[in-house]
């Protein structure tokens, strides 16, 4: 009886630690939850390896535009 807990106990804390994490990872590190703006401009590097796009994204009537690269 004591280990059928202790299983159901394991599972189900993983299964929440689970749920929280993808939840904090949702709200703080999606980067496709941000608004996506008007293409700006590109740059590339002077190598070629690297490439960086601007964007201007207007976050409403409350925010000032934004630059997003």
């Amino acid at each position: 009886m004591k280990k059928n807990t202790l299983k159901v106990f394991l599972v189900v804390s993983f299964l929440l630690a689970t749920f929280i994490g993808y939840g904090v990872y949702w709200a703080f590190y999606d980067m496709s939850r941000l608004p996506t703006g008007e293409f700006l401009t590109e740059e590339t590097s002077p190598d070629g390896k690297y490439t960086v796009k601007a964007y201007v994204a207007n976050g409403g009537a409350t925010v000032p535009y934004a630059i997003r690269g």
